[in-house]
């Protein structure tokens, strides 16, 4: 299982341990400017099996950073949830809700 985390910020050292405790293979995807992170929530290298950092909210420039597959992506942040769920669209479209409007 391969899961997408979209600035994850809170907990996310937490969430990076749990993560790995079940084998669960994540990627880290930061779209802030790394100087605008606070001590205490600067990523951390060991956390996540991979962390990107591309100061960029443009779906395609991240689509083509991450040249991958994901099962899962999850917004680390409420900020980030609507990027989150663009990349969701498109990562996993098999969970997408359609409805009428």
């Amino acid at each position: 299982m391969k899961i997408l985390l979209v600035n994850p910020i809170s907990s996310a050292g937490y969430m990076s341990d749990i993560f790995k405790s079940y084998n669960i293979h994540t990627t880290a995807i930061y779209t802030i400017n790394e100087d605008q992170f606070t001590s205490f929530h600067k990523p951390n290298k060991i956390w996540f099996d991979k962390q990107i950092n591309v100061n960029s909210t443009d779906i395609t420039t991240i689509i083509n950073e991450l040249m991958g597959a994901f099962d899962y992506v999850i917004s680390g942040t409420e900020s980030a949830t609507n990027l989150s769920d663009k990349l969701a669209e498109y990562y996993t479209p098999q969970y997408m809700v359609v409805g009428k409007n």
